[in-house]
């Protein structure tokens, strides 16, 4: 169980750190296809992304990035091993599915679209890229958490409720796709989403220090836990 620990905790860490890496590069990039897709300014888009490597950069990391969160959320199921935690699971793993195709597509509005100048065919990709993005952030950042957290018993309260709040920014990206007002609100699930990931490594982290532990009774403790061997929630 350690080795699943292990392995869950460090492909959370990693998924974060390219996630984190690759927003940073998509601001400096300065080339944002939502703002694009909503204002119908193809052409200044196209004309900031044709062959723009730190966009294309910062796509490639978010490609390894889902993955990774799907490994570790596949992970957490397993430490799990319950109904809720094998749906949390599939829940990213079809978000991992939705996302590379998607920044794919939007690889190939930079490397190809962009240089040609052709703004109804990239319309069109951004478009279907933009909702691609919200479907692949919801399933991964957000319903994932939520369905490990409906499981709480088996992680720490904290993490369950930082689950929670995931899963309801989750919502209110889907509620902004529709009501424009929302949309600043809408992005809040990627940070909390994130952060969810963040406090699954570290209780991974944490749990691997001792031998013999377990994940149950909303905290992390071994089959003969002292109130020191406990991590607190």
């Amino acid at each position: 169980m350690h080795t699943t620990q292990r392995f869950t905790a460090l492909a959370g860490a990693l998924a974060v750190g390219l996630l984190a890496t690759g927003m940073v590069l998509y601001v400096l990039a300065d080339a944002d296809l939502e703002t694009a897709v909503h204002s119908g300014d193809m052409a200044s888009y196209l004309a900031a992304a044709a062959n723009n490597t730190t966009l294309a950069v910062n796509l490639v990391l978010w490609i390894f990035a889902a993955l990774l969160l799907a490994a570790a959320a596949i992970g957490a199921a397993v430490m799990n091993s319950s109904i809720w935690g094998y749906a949390g699971a599939a829940a990213a793993t079809v978000g991992a599915a939705v996302a590379i195709p998607t920044y794919i597509v939007m690889l190939a509005i930079i490397n190809v679209t962009a240089p040609a100048g052709d703004t109804t065919t990239a319309q069109t990709l951004g478009w279907v890229a933009s909702r691609g993005d919200w479907t692949a952030s919801v399933l991964l950042l957000a319903a994932a958490p939520l369905l490990f957290s409906l499981s709480r018993s088996q992680f720490p309260r904290w993490l369950s409720v930082l689950g929670f709040a995931a899963g309801v920014s989750g919502a209110v990206s889907v509620a902004a796709l529709f009501i424009p007002v929302l949309s600043t609100a809408g992005y809040v699930v990627l940070l909390l989403g994130p952060a969810w990931y963040v406090g699954l490594s570290v209780t991974c982290f944490s749990v691997t220090r001792f031998s013999g532990t377990r994940l149950s009774g909303g905290v992390a403790q071994s089959a003969s836990a002292t109130p020191h061997e406990r991590f607190h929630e």
